[in-house]
C-alpha cells in the first residue's frame, strides 16, 4: 500500500513498501511492464532517443550524452512524459521520480559507430525501477552519513552473499548539497573517494584511491574485493530504509548490478589505520 509523504509544502509524493531495485530493457515498440507483489504495476514506452554520444571510430572533445524521452504509466490510471539522460553534466537528469517509483537510466545500446546510422528498432534501453522509500524523503542524503557492510552484490537477481569473516564496509560523508567523500574497506585494501549525490537517488563516485596490499586469510578473500573495486566506480543510484541500502550499478556488458548494506552505525573504518603511501588508482 502507498503512502503519501509531503516535505515542507513542496515536495507531495506517493511512496511504496520497499522491495528491491527492478531491472528492466525496453525499445520502440516494446514497451517495459513491471508488477511488484504488492499489485503495484508500472510500465514505460519508449518515445524519443536523441543520441549525440562520440561515436566509435570518430576523435571527440566530448563524449556527448543521451537522451531518452518515454511515457510512464502506474497502476493503469496515471501516465506522465519523462525524459532521463546519460553521461550528461548534471548527473541527476539520470533520474525522474514519478508517482512513487523511481526510474534510473543505466545505458542506451548500441552505442553509435562513426559513418553508420543506427536503426531505430534497435535501440534497447536498460533502466533500473525502484519504489521510493519513506524514509529517503523524511531522512534526507544525511542518513547515507554512516557505516554500511556489504551483505551481499552481483548482478541483479543473482547476488552472491559477501564473506563475512572478511567485511567489506563504506561509509560516506555527504553535506546537505550532495557532495562529499567516502571511505572503507574492500576486506584486505581501504579506499577513498569523492561523492555526489541527490536527494531523488543519483549518485556517482569518483577520485577512487585504494591501498594496494596482498592479504592472506579466507581463501577468496582478494577476489571479493577486486570484484568490489572493480563496480564502484559504476555505481549510479541508491534506494535505502533505516537499516539497508541498495546501489545499483551499470556493467560493461549494459546490464544492472546491485550492492547490497545493512546499517552498522558511526565507526572508525579500515581505512585510518593503513599507510596511504601505498594508495594508487587501480582504474
Amino acid at each position: 500500500m502507498k503512502t503519501i509523504v509531503c516535505l515542507a509544502g513542496i515536495l507531495c509524493v506517493a511512496t511504496a513498501a520497499f522491495s528491491e531495485p527492478v531491472d528492466t530493457r525496453f525499445g520502440f515498440d516494446q514497451p517495459a511492464s513491471i508488477e511488484w507483489i504488492t499489485g503495484e504495476r508500472i510500465a514505460i514506452e519508449l518515445d524519443e532517443i536523441s543520441d549525440s554520444r562520440c561515436a566509435i571510430g570518430a576523435t571527440c572533445v566530448w563524449e556527448g550524452d543521451v537522451t531518452v524521452a518515454s511515457n510512464v504509466t502506474v497502476n493503469g490510471v496515471s501516465a506522465e512524459d519523462v525524459s532521463i539522460t546519460l553521461h550528461g553534466e548534471e548527473f541527476d537528469r539520470a533520474v525522474a521520480m514519478v508517482d512513487g517509483f523511481r526510474i534510473q537510466l543505466a545505458a542506451v545500446g548500441p552505442y553509435p559507430v562513426i559513418d553508420t546510422e543506427t536503426e531505430r528498432s534497435s535501440y534497447r534501453v536498460t533502466a533500473v525501477v525502484s519504489p521510493v522509500t519513506e524514509f529517503e524523503l523524511t531522512a534526507g542524503l544525511s542518513a547515507l552519513n554512516t557505516q554500511w557492510r556489504l551483505d551481499a552484490f552481483g548482478k541483479l537477481g543473482q547476488e552472491v552473499t559477501a564473506m563475512e569473516s572478511t567485511p567489506v564496509t563504506i561509509r560516506f560523508d555527504i553535506s546537505d548539497f550532495g557532495t562529499g567523500s567516502m571511505s572503507g574497506s574492500g576486506g584486505c585494501n581501504g579506499f577513498t573517494g569523492s561523492v555526489q549525490a541527490a536527494s531523488i537517488g543519483a549518485i556517482v563516485l569518483s577520485d577512487i584511491g585504494f591501498t594496494d596490499m596482498a592479504c592472506g586469510g579466507s581463501e577468496g578473500v582478494m577476489q571479493q574485493e577486486d570484484r568490489f573495486f572493480a563496480e564502484l566506480p559504476h555505481v549510479i543510484g541508491f534506494t535505502m530504509t533505516e537499516n539497508r541500502l541498495v546501489l545499483p550499478y551499470a556493467t560493461i556488458n549494459d546490464e544492472v548490478g546491485t550492492m547490497i548494506f545493512s546499517r552498522l552505525g558511526p565507526a572508525s573504518t579500515a581505512v585510518s589505520a593503513m599507510s596511504w603511501g601505498q594508495v594508487k588508482e587501480r582504474w
